[in-house]
């Protein structure tokens, strides 16, 4: 079955954008971004989708006690990056559950999604133990969700 790597439109909120150009050391020796780059991709997205939602890590260590901490990913690729391809890195959160929530997230070139990721993280605090998503956090991260079909064809199996 064919995948459909366009980007299929944002049904249920505003997805957060982080842009980025490849650089030579993330090739593998193909001319190709290495798989392992994508989860660093995106994982900086995520860092800048809740920094620029006014959620720093130090304000939920400090003021909430509340780690996030990741507890499953799956990625899925779909087509190659190249050096100095210019790319755009996109993350929403499709639940927020008790003490786990889910982003959504895809690198595309244009309007070319390569690659997919859905991401469970944990909320714990201080100590490592599991916690409930605070009432703030959750107000803070609204701005960023997405419907939980968001990645369309081109989500991870």
């Amino acid at each position: 079955m064919a995948v459909d790597t366009t980007v299929p439109t944002p049904q249920g909120g505003a997805a957060h954008q982080m842009d980025l150009n490849v650089r030579f050391y993330e090739l593998d020796p193909y001319g190709h971004v290495n798989h392992s780059v994508y989860v660093q991709y995106f994982e900086s997205g995520r860092i800048e989708a809740l920094r620029d939602a006014n959620v720093g890590l130090d304000w939920l260590q400090q003021e909430l006690d509340v780690n996030l901490v990741v507890v499953q990913i799956n990625v899925r690729f779909l087509r190659p990056a190249f050096l100095a391809d210019r790319l755009i890195v996109e993350s929403g959160i499709t639940s927020v559950g008790r003490a786990k929530a889910t982003w959504a997230q895809r690198v595309r070139r244009d309007d070319e999604v390569l690659a997919s990721q859905v991401m469970v993280s944990g909320c714990t605090n201080g100590e490592g133990r599991p916690r409930r998503f605070p009432a703030e956090l959750i107000e803070a991260l609204k701005p960023i969700g997405v419907a939980e079909d968001w990645l369309g064809s081109a989500a991870p199996k």
